[in-house]
């Protein structure tokens, strides 16, 4: 069958997500959600040929999927220019492309994981005029977005639009399987001028009326309607909390410290099962170094053209070699507990960047030397940022720990924005999530003895570096 994709939306409720590109647009862990719902089309109901219908602002959509052809279906595209007529005018609009005698329409701005969709079409669509996904044990929050739907064995005997409270717990879900008689339908109520002509619930309502045949069909799915902010969020943490079990970590480190340092750090990063690459990135070859990435079974990355100040360039050559899903980052000196390492990693399925902080007293060793002035300006920094980027809702307390972790598409879309070689590299990291309106949470990690801490960290705890942060802070926000 023909697929048919309804993206004609702006998407208001989502603003300022939908600032500058369409609701079907927003990004779900490094795919436009849109993405999500060709995949289920092509992988579990086998349509090859989709229609996606655009509206005013559907350019970025053209441009991304074009003919289908990187997506492994062929994509043509109806143009809907008066969105405000609402869904059904949508649907009416991909009428003349629409070939067979029924069709599968899903909505752009939902997402389906681990669904059943497969089984869909073996329910006799044939036989009905339509067919309606549902999913059971619903909230009544989640079917107020959507619709809720009355039914008798197999039959839909009516649909209720945002009701305020369900008895069945069954949710309508933007998933449908219609006869070409629904063009029918809708064209007779935009005809017959009716207020709810554009809306296709009311549509379906008058197909159970006319005595048509609608069945519904059990969704079993985790399922997010996108409509607000924490909807987005609730999408990618669905996604992420897949992806984390199964998801191949890199480790990425400075060799800045004395030889039997890095060696103790290689050892303890041996003992943490989730690491699956260590990376070790040095600015001169060293044959006693490359001995013991060998002996570790490490990856040695040798940047002969950093300068002695560029910490930010050893994470950023060490980071563009790593083939993780998941990047961590952390100094090779043993001032940071790689144990840490999994409390980043279990609040990755609700971030895409996962901060320590050391301004926990009760976690930071006695002895370490990060003293007050030390804690202050990073806190200073920290709640900058906060401040500058309130909309955003982060709490930062700590601007420049280099011990965190973020998913390899988190730096994809960060990566063009770092232009730090220095200190300035750990709050630009910060900074350009934020722009990008991304999730970023800190916890509170563990701060070791400092009897061998690196040249690298205590080089700089001094004003010009705390300037030089504030410095890119500033304009970032202010002049950029």
């Amino acid at each position: 069958m023909t697929g048919v994709i309804a993206a004609a939306g702006k998407g208001n409720r989502a603003y300022p997500y939908t600032r500058l590109i369409p609701k079907a647009m927003i990004d779900v862990c490094g795919q436009p959600v849109l993405h999500y719902t060709i995949a289920v089309m092509r992988d579990q109901l086998g349509i090859r040929d989709v229609i996606i219908v655009v509206g005013p602002h559907g350019g970025p959509i053209r441009e991304y999927f074009g003919n289908g052809e990187r997506h492994g279906v062929r994509i043509r595209y109806a143009q809907n220019d008066q969105v405000d007529k609402g869904l059904a005018y949508s649907v009416l609009r991909a009428r003349d492309l629409v070939a067979g005698s029924h069709f599968v329409l899903m909505l752009s701005d939902e997402l389906y994981w681990n669904s059943n969709h497969q089984n869909l079409l073996a329910i006799g669509y044939e036989s009905a005029d339509a067919i309606l996904a549902v999913r059971g044990q619903s909230t009544n929050r989640e079917i107020r977005k959507n619709f809720s739907v009355v039914v008798d064995g197999d039959r839909v005997r009516a649909l209720v639009e945002k009701p305020v409270s369900s008895s069945n717990g069954l949710l309508g879900c933007g998933t449908y399987v219609f006869s070409t008689g629904i063009f029918a339908a809708i064209e007779r109520r935009f005809e017959e001028a009716k207020a709810t002509a554009g809306d296709l619930t009311a549509a379906i309502n008058d197909l159970i009326a006319s005595g048509r045949t609608v069945r519904h069909f059990a969704l079993d799915a985790e399922y997010v309607n996108i409509n607000y902010q924490e909807d987005i969020h609730q999408a990618r943490s669905i996604v992420r909390r897949a992806q984390l079990p199964g998801a191949r970590v890199s480790l990425v480190m400075p060799c800045e410290s004395e030889l039997s340092v890095i060696e103790d750090m290689l050892r303890l990063a041996r003992r943490r099962p989730r690491i699956t690459e260590l990376l070790l990135v040095s600015r001169q070859e060293n044959a006693a170094l490359e001995q013991l990435v060998r002996t570790y079974g490490a990856r040695l990355v040798v940047k002969p053209a950093l300068s002695r100040g560029s910490f930010g360039g050893l994470f950023r050559a060490g980071i563009a070699e790593a083939s993780g899903d998941i990047i961590a980052i952390t100094m090779d000196d043993d001032s940071f507990d790689l144990g840490d390492l999994d409390k980043l990693l279990a609040y990755l399925c609700d971030a895409d960047l996962v901060l320590g902080t050391r301004t926990t007293s009760q976690l930071v060793q006695q002895g370490s030397n990060l003293n007050w002035a030390a804690r202050a300006a990073n806190w200073m920094l920290a709640k900058i940022i906060e401040l500058l980027w309130f909309r955003r809702q982060v709490r930062l307390t700590d601007a420049a720990c280099t011990f965190r972790a973020f998913w390899r598409d988190t730096w994809e879309q960060i990566e063009p924005g770092i232009t730090a070689d220095g200190p300035e590299f750990a709050p630009e990291m910060i900074v350009e999530a934020l722009r990008r309106r991304m999730w970023v949470l800190e916890i509170p990690i563990n701060y070791c003895r400092s009897s061998e801490e690196s040249r690298i960290r205590v080089e700089h705890r001094r004003p010009r570096v705390f300037l030089a942060m504030l410095r890119m802070i500033l304009r970032k926000r202010l002049w950029r």
